[in-house]
């Protein structure tokens, strides 16, 4: 599937409060470079294996992904110990949407359920759906081994 490249900076937003502006903007990418500066990224290393300090593994399993309370069904794509990838498979359009998530996956070969939480820090909104990139705000330890032990595998 071909992601639409349409460069929206020029296009009208639609949006008017400032919550909702920012959100725009992260969807376009505009602010991806902001946050890489604020962590002392180097420039043009915003996007990239390259600027990640944790050993990601791919995986392609389902997760609940819980917005305001509700869950929402998700495909993970990659994890490490810092976060993961997430493709939206059936969820509403939240506006604003939330910035914090809760997040309920089980890891290939382990029985446990994995409760986690964290915060958006990319949007890409492309012809394939949504996909977030998700930073853990909390992760408990067990579940930390089992993705270090994953990431290593691979």
């Amino acid at each position: 599937m071909e992601k639409d490249t349409t460069n929206l900076s020029d296009q009208p937003t639609g949006v008017s409060e400032p919550g909702q502006q920012q959100q725009a903007a992260e969807c376009r990418g505009e602010r991806s470079a902001e946050r890489g500066a604020e962590r002392g990224a180097e420039p043009g290393a915003e996007r990239g294996a390259e600027r990640r300090a944790k050993r990601r593994a791919k995986t392609d399993v389902f997760v609940n992904r819980f917005l305001n309370g509700h869950p929402y069904l998700c495909r993970m794509t990659d994890i490490s110990l810092s976060g993961a990838r997430l493709v939206a498979i059936n969820e509403p359009r939240i506006t604003p949407p939330p910035a914090y998530m809760g997040l309920q996956f089980q890891l290939p070969g382990r029985r446990e359920v994995i409760t986690a939480s964290g915060e958006i820090v990319t949007r890409e909104d492309g012809r394939g759906g949504c996909t977030v990139g998700v930073r853990f705000t909390r992760l408990p330890a067990t579940a930390a081994a089992a993705i270090e032990a994953l990431a290593a595998a691979s």
